[in-house]
C-alpha cells in the first residue's frame, strides 16, 4: 500500500557547496532513508504536504523519509522555507542537518562552479572573482552560517539541528557518518562510502542544448522519474563536457574583504553552537 506519510523525518538544508551531494548519495544508499531526487524544493511548493505524500509513496514502512535541499539555506535570493517547515511541525521538530564549510572556501568554490557553467541561467558571473562580489552578493550570503540557521533554531530549537563541519565529513567521514546516523536514531551504514560526487573541478558542465532537454516537460514528468539518481549520474558524466579547469584566483585584498564580511558571522555561529573555540580561523 503506498505511503500516506506527508512531512519529512529529517531534512538536510545545505550549505551550497559543503558536501550536501556526497550527503546525499550517503544517506541514500542507507536501507532504512528514503529520500526524492535532491533539491526537489518540496517545502517551497504550493503544498508541501501534498507534494511530500506524492514523493514518499514508494517508501516502504521501515524506512524514515527525508530531504536534501541546499536551497533551503540561501536567504535572502530564495523564499524562506521555515514558514512552510512550521506549518508541517506546529507542534515537533524535525530532525535539521545543515552541512558548513570554512566560509571563505565555500565562496570561492561556489563562484568557480557557478561561473564555469555555460547555461544561460549563470551567464552573468564573470570568471574573475574579483570582478563578482559587488553584483553577486549571494556568494557571501551563503556562507552566513549563523543568518542562515537563525530562522530555523527560533523556530525548532537547537536540539533539533546538528550541524556538519565540510573539513570533518571530508577528513574522517566514517566518524562523521556514524553521528548523523545516530543523530537519526538509525543503525550504521554497513560499508563506509567514499566517493565524492559533485566536485566543482570534475563536475560536468550543463550545456544550453542538455538544459532545454532537462527542462522539457517529457524529461522532467515522464523520463527523469524512471532513471535511478545513481544513473543518471553516471550519464551526466559519460556525455557533458567536463569543468573548465581555468582559474583565475582571488587577490589578497579580495581575500581580506571576504574575511572582513565573514567574519562576525562565523563568531555568531560559534556563540549559536555553543563552542568554546572557533570553527575556523578565518585569518
Amino acid at each position: 500500500m503506498p505511503r500516506t506519510k506527508n512531512r519529512p523525518d529529517f531534512l538536510v538544508i545545505g550549505a551550497m557547496k559543503c558536501g550536501t551531494t556526497s550527503l546525499y548519495h550517503d544517506l541514500l544508499s542507507h536501507p532504512d532513508i528514503f529520500l526524492p531526487d535532491k533539491e526537489s524544493n518540496l517545502l517551497l511548493s504550493t503544498d508541501p504536504a501534498s507534494a511530500y505524500a506524492s514523493a514518499y509513496q514508494k517508501s516502504t514502512a521501515h524506512q524514515i523519509c527525508g530531504e536534501v535541499c541546499p536551497d533551503y539555506s540561501k536567504l535572502p535570493d530564495f523564499p524562506n522555507p521555515v514558514p512552510a517547515a512550521k506549518a508541517l511541525f506546529p507542534d515537533t521538530a524535525p530532525r535539521i542537518l545543515y552541512l558548513v564549510r570554512e566560509p571563505l572556501a565555500r565562496t570561492l568554490s561556489h563562484h568557480r562552479f557557478v561561473s564555469s557553467r555555460r547555461d544561460t541561467r549563470f551567464a552573468t558571473m564573470p570568471a574573475d572573482i574579483n570582478r563578482c562580489l559587488h553584483d553577486h552578493p549571494e556568494l557571501i550570503h551563503y556562507s552566513r552560517y549563523a543568518m542562515q540557521l537563525r530562522p530555523w533554531i527560533e523556530a525548532f530549537g537547537k536540539n533539533s539541528i546538528q550541524v556538519i563541519r565540510f573539513e570533518d565529513y571530508i577528513e574522517n567521514r566514517q566518524s562523521t557518518l556514524h553521528q548523523i546516523t545516530r543523530f537519526l536514531d538509525l543503525p550504521d551504514l554497513p560499508t563506509t562510502p567514499t566517493k565524492i560526487h559533485n566536485a566543482t573541478q570534475s563536475r560536468p558542465i550543463l550545456t544550453p542544448t542538455w538544459q532545454r532537454f532537462i527542462t522539457h516537460n517529457f524529461y522532467r514528468r515522464i523520463l527523469r522519474p524512471l532513471i535511478p539518481s545513481n544513473l543518471r549520474e553516471k550519464l551526466r558524466q559519460l556525455v557533458l563536457p567536463k569543468a573548465d579547469p581555468s582559474y583565475i584566483p582571488p587577490t589578497a585584498a579580495t581575500q581580506q574583504k571576504l574575511i572582513d564580511q565573514l567574519r562576525d558571522d562565523a563568531a555568531e555561529l560559534q556563540q549559536l553552537l555553543e563552542r568554546d573555540s572557533p570553527l575556523w580561523q578565518l585569518d
